[in-house]
């Protein structure tokens, strides 16, 4: 009896851990959600640099190649991690009264920026209500031009990114990972609830990023969004 309870506690604290999460899915590694990529980094750094600073004319030639294969290996173990995390599922939270994920947010892998890669962010993410943008109504005017040809003003407000380690301190904060297109009646402009946001901007995994271990969304609606005119 005691054996048999042991084991259904132990199977209760099981589901217990695996139950817990934010407002979206997927476990990170022990060293966060870009598993090595942010430590090889720093390492090659650091061995190119040990490698530079020690040349001299007599080992030039030696030290030359030497970094150049460091650099070669560095950047197709990076790209090929990069490649494993490709539709990773990450850890994500967003403000509730803002913005709603309906599919969990994920990486996708772009490209290398010489040694780091490029990511960008996928998943479903929807404005949760009506959001009442901080915009002059004389931005938001579509004059005519001279020929009579009238002109669409299109509103679009950032979405901004915090990166988040496992004590909930920000890392790292980017002002625009993708954006809300906002509806313009000429004197305000409201993001619809239901709008999907554009993950249409890119980031770069850096040294700095190391120990991230989840993400966070939010709009600042203190800060004024973006507008474009267009011709009709």
């Amino acid at each position: 009896m005691r054996i048999y309870s042991f084991i259904a506690g132990i199977s209760m604290l099981t589901i217990a851990l695996t139950s817990c999460g934010g407002s979206s899915s997927s476990s990170s590694s022990s060293s966060g959600i870009f598993n090595d990529i942010p430590e090889m980094i720093s390492s090659y750094e650091q061995k190119e640099k040990e490698i530079t600073s020690g040349i001299t004319e007599n080992n030039y030639e030696k030290k030359e190649k030497e970094a150049a294969e460091l650099k070669e290996k560095t950047l197709a173990d990076v790209e090929k991690a990069a490649n494993e995390l490709n539709g990773k599922e990450i850890a994500c939270a967003a403000d509730e009264t803002q913005l709603k994920i309906e599919k969990p947010v994920s990486l996708i892998f772009k490209s290398m920026n010489k040694y780091r890669p490029v990511f960008q962010l996928g998943g479903e993410v929807v404005a949760a209500s009506d959001l009442a943008l901080n915009v002059k109504a004389s931005d938001l005017g579509a004059d005519a031009l001279l020929s009579k040809n009238e002109i669409t003003v299109t509103v679009k407000m950032p979405v901004a990114l915090d990166f988040i380690d496992k004590e909930g301190t920000v890392i790292k904060h980017l002002n625009d990972i993708g954006t809300l297109e906002a509806a313009n009646d000429g004197e305000t402009a409201i993001v619809k609830t239901g709008t999907p946001v554009d993950f249409c901007r890119t980031f770069v995994i850096n040294e700095d990023l190391a120990g991230t271990e989840s993400i966070r969304l939010s709009v600042e609606l203190d800060k004024s969004p973006y507008t474009s005119r267009s011709l009709k």
